[in-house]
């Protein structure tokens, strides 16, 4: 990796603790923060980010949530769980207007929000927010980031597109938890839609994926894996009409990860005036069985 997210600044000490350790020009990673919606004295520390920033580390987020987990049981579904004895409609982190709110004020500080949001209802509370905040500011040039995505419903995905909203999936859920959303979360039917990158990618939405430590570990060649094949920790195949291509697979950790953080014209492709940001890998992943690129 040569670029990592941070969107957990709880507070001032923790901007000063990675403006510190991002001082160190041997630091080996560039981060890219979010200040989180309840932060103490938020609208303070905004006008203030620039004092914090450095070469390695820039704030351009504010994040916030519009649920939890769905394999936490607090996930944030229109059609509620499978099996699953756990009423999702608590998922939801606020009510409509709480969350328009907390999103008119990314807008109105200049910051671009990043909003988690697994269920498919919670990307509505997400969308309706997004909507209200652009009309209420008249601002078209904020590209909104959202982030896991797990459960899309097909009308969402032009309302995501229209907004300029680029999307971070957490595809690794398809391997780590993709029989538990079959058997018992979601069903079938929905589980062999989570993590639509496919889909995504159809409609022009730029798509990058990520892990989320803890919860699994980063592993950049395991993910672009998971997306290429689909395949579960049981070894099934879950939703095969939603794998990537390879290609699509590394683009999302390179140049459609630089797109959706709004970095692209720094990092993500090598050509003259970007950072020459390089891994170096034993084999090309876009040449070696795909069934082998985790390796």
């Amino acid at each position: 990796f040569t670029t990592a997210t941070e969107f957990a600044i709880l507070d001032s000490s923790l901007l000063m603790m990675i403006e510190d350790v991002t001082g160190d020009p041997n630091f080996p990673v560039r981060i890219y923060g979010g200040l989180f919606v309840t932060m103490p004295g938020l609208e303070e520390v905004a006008r203030q980010i620039g004092n914090y920033e450095n070469d390695l580390f820039k704030v351009p987020f504010i994040k916030t949530w519009t649920d939890g987990s769905i394999q936490g049981g607090t996930g944030y579904l229109k059609e509620g769980y499978h099996k699953l004895d756990s009423d999702s409609s608590k998922g939801a982190t606020g009510t409509q207007d709480d969350i328009n709110a907390w999103v008119l004020t990314m807008y109105e500080l200049g910051f671009r929000p990043g909003i988690h949001a697994n269920g498919d209802a919670a990307m509505d509370l997400a969308l309706n927010a997004l909507e209200y905040a652009r009309k209420k500011t008249g601002r078209t040039d904020i590209r909104p980031h959202r982030i896991h995505a797990q459960v899309i419903r097909p009308e969402q995905f032009p309302r995501i597109k229209a907004l300029g909203a680029g999307i971070t999936m957490f595809t690794p859920h398809v391997y780590f938890w993709g029989d538990m959303h079959r058997d018992l979360l979601l069903g079938p039917e929905r589980a062999a839609r989570i993590n639509p990158m496919r889909t995504a990618i159809e409609h022009g939405i730029p798509t990058a994926m990520h892990n989320d430590p803890p919860v699994s570990p980063p592993d950049a060649l395991h993910s672009m894996w998971v997306a290429v094949n689909r395949r579960t920790s049981s070894g099934e195949i879950l939703g095969p009409e939603e794998r990537i291509s390879a290609g699509q697979a590394l683009a999302a950790y390179t140049r459609e990860a630089a797109v959706v953080l709004g970095i692209e014209d720094v990092v993500g492709t090598l050509e003259e005036g970007k950072k020459a940001d390089f891994v170096v890998l034993a084999e090309d992943p876009l040449a070696v069985d795909p069934e082998n690129i985790k390796d």
